[in-house]
């Protein structure tokens, strides 16, 4: 998941360096940001104690956080380029799996022995598979005559995308999917139809990915909104998380270091 987030933050940065004209206006701007928190870190210490500075450990993280703050308030504008950057996330995703062959593979192996095993209440096989060499001996068709054989079919194969997408892209499935009806069931829902209107024939593997691929970007469409104020409010608050610490420590080191007053008589 927090590979995810970082995957997707910096495809959104690519974007903006390559759909805005102010990517490097906005990269001065950050830069300056930065400097001036960490011009009030040292203010915050100086309050208390004009001279003070920071010891080598403070000091030191107040340095490492310095990019990570110009990264921080780069990001930021960045998050306008939210829904490309998770387009092509996507496209990415959809462009490998259809050309994965070991997973189409895999899927036809299972396919193919669920539908084997189904019996007919006297305990017959439910399919005829005369003509229908197993995977292992090069079989490229499974018999899908009846309603039960259908399901078996969309049933593994919806599961299986769904499990593909959600496993390489998590934060994605998890921002889009979390409020909607779950992406297998999508899916099983298209392929039971495609199999009551073509008998016998077999569901396209490119389908299934396509159809995932297009409720994504329907979601997207409807949630892009909460995503870019959710990825704001978080980077906020990341800034803030750094820099409180900072803050109240360099006031407490200040104040240590303060010479205790005597009252003359």
């Amino acid at each position: 998941m927090l590979y995810g987030l970082f995957e997707l933050l910096r495809q959104a940065l690519n974007e903006f360096r390559g759909l805005s004209e102010d990517f490097y206006r906005w990269v001065a701007v950050a830069v300056i940001l930065a400097c001036l928190v960490e011009a009030l870190f040292w203010l915050s210490g100086r309050l208390v104690l004009r001279d003070w500075r920071p010891g080598w450990i403070l000091g030191g993280v107040a340095g490492l956080w310095f990019p990570l703050t110009c990264l921080i308030f780069l990001s930021l504008p960045a998050t306008a380029y939210l829904k490309p950057a998770a387009e092509t996330i996507l496209k990415t995703w959809q462009t490998g799996f259809t050309h994965d062959d070991a997973w189409n593979q895999e899927s036809f192996r299972q396919q193919y022995w669920a539908v084997q095993a189904l019996k007919t209440p006297d305990g017959q096989p439910l399919e005829n598979f005369s003509g229908y060499p197993s995977p292992e001996q090069g079989g490229t068709k499974i018999p899908a005559s009846h309603r039960e054989s259908q399901s078996a079919i969309a049933t593994i194969d919806s599961n299986r995308v769904a499990e593909h997408f959600q496993t390489r892209l998590p934060l994605l499935a998890q921002l889009l999917w979390a409020d909607e009806r779950p992406l297998p069931e999508v899916l099983r829902g298209d392929m039971e139809k495609f199999f009551r209107d073509n008998p016998g024939t077999a569901y396209d593997h490119f389908k299934a990915v396509q159809l995932a691929g297009t409720e994504m970007q329907r979601l997207l469409e409807q949630k892009i909104g909460r995503i870019v104020l959710m990825a704001r409010l978080g980077l906020a608050g990341l800034l803030l998380l750094l820099w409180l610490p900072l803050f109240a420590l360099a006031v407490y080191d200040a104040w240590k270091r303060l010479e205790p007053t005597t009252l003359k008589e």
